[in-house]
């Protein structure tokens, strides 16, 4: 058999060996792989303003914090918790291009495996999203993003990411509040983890079997600074030195709503497909 063949056949032969399961619908939350169902994240971007306002969540139920003035979405609504999409286009061109790359490259490499797990409750209703860390390379098509209904192995022993609890069921999915999770990047063979606290999310069924992500959160900013000393470049041009000298500047947000202002808010927009998982039976 040859290489190319053999690739060809690689997504058949790992639903094989994992267990089978019909696409998941929101309007059908079946388990499979008796929990889940299981989705990888295979596209994860910044939300940035734009002339219809400024995507997010309203974390902390202010319009102002920290100095900093919220956002207004696009419907009208004020107090969105987004600094960084706020500030991103008086970023830097060297910065603005390193951070969408880490992300890109990390979920292509499996550096940033992130496999979402909906936990049903009563009647089989998600009560719960947690995010677990897959490993190993994902099988990849059209512009390098992760393929549909492969399966995936995870990390031996603590493979918790984090998780989102109180799933509430909304028109188009469902809602999630207490978001707190981990995404793993990795940049120039240097990885860094951008710790996400105090977040929401929401889940909407993308009509061919997979999710559309919205998920927004607080970075505390030594998690923001770690991220910036793993993006590399040295010198008065370099990224990294023109990121550490900015973003203390922009603190918006409070991880403890009686603390300091220690924190950085951000909202991603992404999808995930769904996968399957190795039945270790």
């Amino acid at each position: 058999m040859t290489p190319s063949l053999a690739r060809s056949l690689l997504p058949t032969l790992a639903l094989l060996a994992g267990c089978t399961a019909t696409p998941f619908s929101l309007d059908d939350c079946g388990r499979t792989c008796g929990d889940g169902p299981f989705f990888l994240i295979d596209q994860l971007a910044f939300v940035l303003e734009d002339d219809s306002g400024l995507g997010g969540f309203d974390l902390d139920g202010l319009t102002e914090d920290c100095g900093a003035e919220d956002g207004t979405n696009a419907d009208g609504a004020g107090g969105i918790d987004n600094q960084l999409g706020a500030i991103w286009d008086v970023l830097p061109d060297s910065a603005v291009a390193v951070i969408p790359v880490a992300i890109d490259t990390s979920l292509e490499s499996g550096a940033m495996m992130v496999v979402l797990e909906l936990v049903p409750g009563a009647d089989d209703e998600p009560t719960e999203l947690v995010f677990r860390e897959g490993t190993g390379r994902p099988l990849t098509g059209t512009g390098a993003r992760p393929l549909p209904n492969q399966t995936i192995d995870l990390i031996e022993g603590s493979n918790l990411l984090g998780s989102a609890g109180s799933l509430d069921r909304t028109t188009d999915g469902f809602r999630a509040d207490d978001l707190d999770v981990v995404l793993k990047l990795e940049y120039i063979d240097t990885q860094v983890e951008l710790q996400v606290v105090g977040g929401q999310a929401e889940l909407a069924d993308d009509g061919d079997g997979g999710l559309d992500l919205l998920m927004g959160g607080l970075v505390p900013m030594p998690a923001v600074m770690d991220v910036v000393g793993g993006l590399g470049g040295d010198g008065d041009d370099g990224v990294r030195d023109i990121l550490e000298a900015l973003l203390p500047l922009v603190v918006d947000s409070r991880i403890d709503p009686d603390g300091e202002c220690d924190g950085l808010s951000g909202a991603f927009r992404g999808h995930a497909v769904p996968v399957f998982l190795f039945d270790e039976e």
